[in-house]
């Protein structure tokens, strides 16, 4: 009888099985986030780089500068908020208002990225243009750009292109941190209705 209670609990605390749950914490998953989004900023940054020193356009170097800036700013602050993000809160410390500092905290830090891309789209998709040209056209990028009609489909592009730049990148932003945010103010609301 104590040898059958005994594989019954052995099989009830299989330990593979409870080491392969995942936690739903909403923070860990926000913070595992940034951290992918650190990953991705770096390994863009790098081949950013390696085209600096292949490309000889002036133009093109200085987009890629733009960039590089824009992508170590990107790095920087989502380094900030990753440290942020803090797991332990001390007795003082009203749980629900440090939720919503970190809630806040992301959203603003969501809606400054967007910002930031409309007004960093129009330099890539220019740069990508204007290298694509002259590398097509075996000319230099002054020889490309005065062609006829270059600059009307230039402007063409951006018109197109910057709205779905901005579109897909809510929808990256989305997968990235949307469910998580969903969940983390799911606990907010909850959590005011106990208060109440």
């Amino acid at each position: 009888m104590n040898h059958l209670q005994d594989d019954e609990l052995t099989s009830m605390l299989n330990i593979p099985a409870i080491g392969g749950v995942h936690s739903n914490n909403p923070l860990k998953l926000i913070r595992k986030s940034f951290f992918y989004n650190m990953m991705w900023a770096t390994f863009f940054s790098c081949l950013y780089l390696v085209l600096f020193f292949i490309i000889d356009f002036w133009q093109i170097k200085a987009a890629i500068i733009i960039l590089l800036i824009v992508h170590l700013w990107g790095i920087l602050s989502a380094f900030r908020q990753y440290k942020s993000i803090n797991f332990s809160i001390s007795a003082d410390q009203s749980v629900l208002e440090v939720l919503k500092a970190q809630h806040r905290s992301v959203k603003t830090w969501i809606s400054a990225h967007l910002k930031m891309g409309l007004l960093i789209y129009p330099v890539s998709i220019a740069g990508s243009f204007m290298l694509g040209g002259a590398i097509g056209s075996s000319k230099s990028i002054e020889v490309f750009m005065s062609r006829p009609n270059v600059l009307l489909i230039l402007i063409v592009l951006l018109i197109v292109l910057i709205p779905a730049c901005h579109y897909l990148a809510k929808i990256l932003i989305k997968h990235s941190f949307g469910k998580h945010l969903i969940v983390l103010q799911k606990n907010i609301d909850d959590l005011e209705s106990e208060e109440v």
